[in-house]
């Protein structure tokens, strides 16, 4: 037991001795009795009294602060490594966790397709229509179901297949069916017109060896009345097949092999498919393919397809005058006659009845020329542009939707006219 001096003296007043008494080699047990709060003085026998607490706690704490300055650089303690905080960990790893996930929502979102530009329409009556798209950042494309003007759904499909003059599109009340490339080969994906469902996918020449345009043929692809489609497939000079599709079943109704002979121009007319080759007109019945007619021989001013350049006997286009007629085609649905004159850029509606034009207009130098598909019977026109469709009138070819944009503003023209009857005689020609 280290001999301690008295706190106070007789008098109560504080000792010096006691305070400049050397506590650092004091016990720590001593130390800590002192930290609990004992209120008695070690002499207490001789001289009771009440040491203040404030001195006690002081002398305690000096006390133990130098017995951890010497516990801290025990040979032990001299190598441990630093204790990490838990809190510190915990907010790292949150900190990486979200990193991580907001790059997958970025990646995700860059990666995901997106519909691009318009290639094609096919018109089905009012403002109801059928669209292809391309997708962004692929060769897969998108179609889109258009009612009442609005989208009313879209379905990703493979590599979207149709030639520079034809439409790769078919539709019924049922189903809409789109042609489209896969290692090479034509196939038809068969897609429900309610919801966008896949009811079926067809192989169309499986036994015909791939070409690197998927046996699509560049002047028609696709024909359909609201039944059927028929499907246009080959390679120039080598062969043709046309097959037949029921829409509603998604199945093969039949299928027609012919020749090389490149195809020129093919429509649907009544109960019969129209094919137009080089000097070839070839006509199929569209109940079962059958063979029904096939002329010879034919020279280009007998072969009445709609296109202007072929129209030697055409008399409501040979009555067309007052401007460029180079390279000009022309639209039939009906009563209604779309004439696209490339030249000047202009469009002009005829009414067969009246023998009158209804309206001209310029057309957009971006727009895709009319063609059959893009008039329905009803008289409506689509404008296929690249970033929207426009829906025009078309007898007086005035937009009416717009899918995608705003409206454009047509610019009239007061270029052509027709010969009236009394003029005739002035036109040997007529």
């Amino acid at each position: 037991m280290i001999k301690q001096a008295a706190c106070h003296d007789a008098g109560g007043a504080p000792n010096p001795a006691f305070a400049s008494q050397n506590l650092a080699a004091a016990h720590r047990t001593a130390a800590a009795e002192l930290w609990r709060g004992r209120t008695v003085c070690w002499c207490a026998r001789a001289h009771p009294a009440i040491v203040r607490r404030d001195v006690a706690f002081t002398l305690a704490h000096r006390a133990v602060v130098a017995s951890r300055r010497v516990g801290r650089y025990a040979p032990g303690r001299m190598n441990r490594a630093p204790r990490v905080s838990g809190r510190r960990v915990a907010i790292a790893v949150l900190t990486v966790g979200i990193s991580v996930g907001l790059l997958g929502v970025w990646w995700m979102q860059r990666a995901r397709p997106a519909p691009g530009a318009y290639v094609d329409v096919v018109a089905l009556g009012g403002d109801d229509a059928v669209a292809v798209r391309r997708e962004r950042s692929s060769e897969r494309a998108f179609v889109e179901m258009i009612a009442g003007g609005r989208v009313r759904w879209q379905a990703l499909v493979p590599r979207y297949a149709a030639g520079a003059n034809g439409v790769g599109l078919a539709a019924s009340a049922d189903a809409v069916a789109v042609r489209v490339v896969r290692d090479g080969r034509a196939e038809l994906f068969v897609l429900s017109a309610r919801d966008a469902g896949k009811l079926g996918s067809l192989h169309l020449a499986d036994d015909r060896p791939g070409t690197p345009t998927g046996q699509t043929l560049p002047a028609a692809t696709t024909l359909f009345d609201r039944e059927r489609s028929y499907e246009l497939l080959g390679q120039e000079g080598a062969w043709t097949r046309v097959t037949a599709v029921n829409l509603a079943a998604g199945t093969i109704a039949w299928v027609r092999d012919l020749d090389g002979e490149p195809v020129r121009e093919a429509y649907v007319v009544g109960d019969r498919v129209e094919l137009f080759r080089n000097r070839n007109l070839v006509e199929l019945a569209t109940r079962d393919g059958a063979l029904t007619h096939r002329v010879i021989g034919l020279g280009p001013a007998e072969i009445d397809n709609g296109a202007l350049p072929l129209m030697a006997h055409d008399l409501v286009a040979r009555r067309i005058i007052g401007g460029d007629l180079t390279g000009a085609r022309m639209v039939r649905q009906g009563h209604q006659r779309i004439v696209h004159a490339p030249v000047p850029g202009v469009v002009l509606s005829i009414e067969e009845t009246s023998m009158r034009v209804t309206g001209q207009v310029r057309w957009p130098a971006d727009a895709r020329p009319p063609a059959p598909h893009h008039l329905a019977a009803d008289g409506t026109l689509w404008i296929v542009l690249p970033d929207r469709l426009i829906a025009l009138d078309a007898e007086s070819l005035q937009p009416r939707v717009g899918v995608g944009g705003t409206l454009p503003v047509l610019e009239k023209v007061e270029l052509f006219r027709l010969i009236k009857p009394e003029e005739i005689l002035d036109h040997p020609g007529l």
